[in-house]
């Protein structure tokens, strides 16, 4: 198929460059190392009229399409604004598209021009802690309340939150239990984003900087009927108008980031093969004397993650994690055929069980609801600690209870990995919590080499207290772990601390695993729920029986290394004798060198022979 543009297309993409060639890379290097929404950014696309693309013109937009949309922000990335500069402009693009079709005549001449003129910033209250993005499982609740409604709940990964005057909201009119369908009973809002009922977190993240992403609390927000777009009870199919379209842009975006990832492998003269699906790498390297391999994959979005299809990678994942869990009594994954599964293939057990989120079914098959939230949380920990390997999409489309009443997970394509470094990290920071030892919290932070050592143990521990501390008034079911954690990411970059990506893997799979416990039991206490593994894990690794395991491990390595000290003397010895018999004489400063660069080297042998003598104390 043949696609190329059209004269008012490529006037489009000209029109749009020259703009955007206004804030160049070091504009968008600026943004992305001290964060801050790109205001005069936005400002100069509004004024423009850039925001109102594919909005009505009776409105104030230029009623152009899905095509001209998605070449803007193609052009608006390509400049080096990349996917921080799309997303800033985003919501403008397409999230107005329910009140274009759905909005009263009222609606329309009210909300369009100032979102197409630039005057409001929105964003897009959608995806929650425990649904993901799966929408017909979200719980934020809109009660009514005379001629309007009354709004509880929480929304994760909402973008630029932090300067919003408004929101796209999503949310249950009527509870799940009483609707035929699992895609009825939400309605869409378009309201004010009123900060005396709502609680903005930010969560920390690599990147995109120029565009924040949080976590939302809402607490008693009232939404006057005139905010509600359509019928009660139907704003899923409505969103759908907003959520399909922005796919679109979203390729547009990333083909360019691609392409220039893709461009930044490549050097000059190197020798570059590209292997398309379906291929198999082998043949078509052959006998080429090959520099780089690009693999074409189909990618699918899971999670919000991209992932490539490679079935067998998520067999193996499986596998791997099959075998840790193996005598694990609440929890069990199905068994793969490896003989039927393949690269577009994945065969594994039938699970005969009930999704956990089907709440009415576990309580009439008399399953204890209390004991799966804490199974759920106990679970997820002993995996992240013990085997610091653990699934990364918990949530309630993933897991289900068996007849015998243990967790079952599937769909293994997003998984998570911590270094030994960072499990002991977690278990200390989680245990400092629960037993008030925030000085000690402080200091594994410092340990870590997360915190440069120019800062000071105790203003950090100082810090951490005035986290720590309001917990321990609340009752146990208001304590958020996953919320502690963000907080807790919030103070380090006080302290100049970057947090890791896995940790951040870590936080993210925290929030949505809480939010699974606490709908199995909204009084889920984490802390008391938590404790015990917290404490098998420290006390079977920083316990004595740990630390015989250390020393022995620290003796294996030295003693491996012992053959190579030996050589080096020797060579040494043998070189010093062909000095002096060849009649050099050595300076005495160059002999006390000699010392004392030996001596240095042999004090890692005294140290670890001391090891092996003595078990280490573990600080606590």
């Amino acid at each position: 198929m043949e696609f190329s543009f059209t004269e008012d297309q490529l006037a489009i993409k000209e029109s749009v460059a020259k703009l955007c060639a206004q804030f160049d890379d070091r504009y968008w290097l600026k943004k992305d190392k001290e964060g801050g929404f790109p205001s005069d950014f936005y400002g100069a696309m509004a004024d423009a009229g850039w925001l109102g693309i594919a909005m009505p013109e009776e409105y104030g937009g230029a009623g152009l399409g899905v095509t001209e949309a998605a070449i803007l922000m193609q052009t608006v990335a390509e400049s080096g604004a990349a996917l921080q500069g799309a997303s800033a402009i985003h919501l403008n693009i397409f999230g107005p598209n329910p009140v274009v079709v759905f909005g009263t005549e009222e609606q329309k001449k009210r909300i369009l021009p100032d979102i197409i003129k630039g005057k409001v910033k929105g964003c897009f209250a959608v995806t929650e802690p425990d649904a993901g993005l799966n929408t017909t499982m979200l719980d934020t609740r809109a009660e009514r309340d005379g001629n309007g409604y009354v709004v509880h709940g929480k929304k994760t990964w909402t973008t630029t939150a932090q300067v919003a005057d408004k929101m796209l909201l999503i949310a249950r009119t009527t509870p799940k239990e009483k609707c035929k369908r699992a895609t009825d009973g939400l309605s869409l809002f378009y309201t004010d984003f009123d900060r005396s009922k709502i609680e903005v977190r930010e969560i920390e993240k690599m990147g995109r900087k120029a565009v924040d992403s949080n976590a939302i609390f809402i607490d008693g927000l009232f939404i006057p009927d005139s905010d509600r777009i359509g019928e009660e009870g139907k704003g899923f199919s409505y969103i759908l108008h907003s959520l399909n379209p922005e796919r679109i842009l979203v390729a547009a975006e990333a083909a360019w980031v691609r392409d220039q990832v893709r461009t930044g492998l490549t050097g000059p003269g190197q020798r570059v093969l590209e292997v398309t699906r379906g291929q198999d790498v082998r043949d078509a390297v052959g006998a080429q004397s090959i520099d780089l391999v690009i693999l074409d994959l189909q990618i699918a979005n899971q999670g919000g993650i991209a992932t490539a299809l490679d079935l067998r990678l998520e067999a193996a994942a499986l596998s791997e994690m099959a075998e840790n869990t193996k005598s694990d009594p609440d929890f069990r994954v199905p068994a793969i055929d490896w003989d039927r599964t393949a690269k577009d293939v994945l065969t594994m057990e039938w699970i005969d069980g009930t999704p956990l989120n089907d709440i009415a079914t576990l309580k009439a098959k008399g399953f204890d609801l209390r004991h799966l939230g804490a199974a759920v949380i106990q679970t997820f920990l002993r995996h992240a600690l013990r085997d610091g390997f653990f699934h990364a999409d918990m949530h309630p489309g993933n897991l289900f209870v068996d007849n015998e009443g243990r967790l079952v997970a599937v769909d293994f394509g997003i998984m998570g990995r911590l270094a030994p470094k960072e499990r002991r990290f977690l278990a200390e920071i989680l245990l400092g919590f629960i037993t008030r030892n925030y000085r000690r919290t402080a200091e594994v932070h410092f340990e870590a080499g997360y915190v440069p050592p120019h800062h000071s143990v105790e203003s950090f521990a100082q810090a951490i207290r005035a986290i720590g501390e309001p917990i321990h008034n609340r009752a146990a079911d208001e304590i958020s772990m996953a919320k502690l954690l963000m907080l807790l990411f919030e103070v380090t970059g006080l302290f100049d601390m970057r947090t890791r990506p896995e940790l951040l893997m870590l936080q993210k799979t925290m929030v949505v695993v809480e939010g699974v416990a606490r709908s199995l039991d909204p009084k889920l206490d984490m802390w008391t729920v938590s404790e015990p593994v917290v404490r098998e894990w420290m006390d079977r690794h920083l316990g004595p029986a740990g630390r015989i395991e250390d020393a022995a491990k620290d003796a294996g390595s030295f003693l491996a290394g012992v053959p190579g000290l030996m050589t080096r003397g020797a060579v040494l010895v043998e070189q010093l004798d062909a000095i002096t018999r060849d009649g050099l004489v050595l300076a005495p400063e160059t002999v006390a060198a000699i010392g004392q660069a030996e001596a240095k080297r042999s004090r890692g042998t005294t140290i670890a022979l001391w090891a092996v003598r003595k078990p280490r104390q573990s600080v606590r």
